[in-house]
């Protein structure tokens, strides 16, 4: 009976009856701050774990530049002056052909190959300007002639005074030829500079040039005067 007294009349067991409940009861629950990870550790493992990868990466780029500066070198032999020549950026062409001038010299064959150089950048810049000069020409002579196309046409009796042709038409019969609404003028003006290339043709001739082309004009002269008289 004693005992089932003790067994329910009993207080709350003491710690010593009763360890392990002591412990669990004393246990309280992490806060939220405490469970969150220290952000300061975590961002420096994160910094670390970039350097890493970006030493890594400069690692792999210089032993990437290594190698094909090693290639680059094992490409060229030294003992072949044309080798040589063609990692300067010299044609193969080019260089054949200085080491032969040159009877295989190469210091004399990258002399040539300069002055070879120079003399090509001086026709490029001479033919430009003679391409330039010779664009300015045509220009200037398609103005001048655009200029003598308009005088001859508008004053045909002034452009080509001189002429044997004209003056042997007589200022009367040139001037009715050459009016703006006659239907000869255009014919007028072929023959003055037909006479025109004729005494250029034939400067030796210039006499007999001018004794043809004045029958011409009498000819026409003498056919107005016909048709006046109708």
């Amino acid at each position: 009976g004693g005992r089932g007294r003790g067994a329910a009349g009993a207080g709350p067991a003491s710690p010593e009856a009763a360890p392990g409940v002591v412990r669990e009861t004393n246990k309280r629950p992490r806060s939220a701050r405490e469970t969150e990870p220290k952000t300061n550790e975590g961002a420096d493992v994160h910094d670390d774990a970039e350097d890493h990868e970006e030493d890594a990466e400069d690692e792999v780029s210089v032993d990437e530049e290594d190698h094909d500066e090693a290639d680059d070198g094992e490409e060229i032999d030294e003992d072949d002056p044309v080798a040589l020549l063609i990692a300067q950026g010299v044609s193969e062409e080019m260089a054949k052909g200085a080491l032969e001038r040159s009877n295989g010299d190469l210091d004399a064959a990258v002399t040539l190959v300069i002055q070879q150089r120079e003399l090509e950048k001086e026709e490029k810049e001479m033919a430009k300007v003679m391409e330039e000069s010779l664009r300015e020409a045509e220009q200037e002579a398609a103005k001048r002639e655009a200029e003598e196309s308009e005088k001859k046409t508008a004053s045909p009796a002034e452009f080509f005074k001189g002429s044997s042709f004209l003056e042997h038409l007589g200022e009367d019969v040139a001037e009715l030829l050459l009016r703006e609404d006659s239907a000869a003028k255009a014919d007028v003006i072929a023959t003055l500079e037909f006479e025109r290339k004729c005494k250029r043709w034939y400067r030796n001739s210039a006499r007999e040039v001018d004794e043809k082309f004045a029958a011409v004009a009498a000819e026409i002269v003498a056919r107005v005067e016909e048709k006046r008289a109708e």
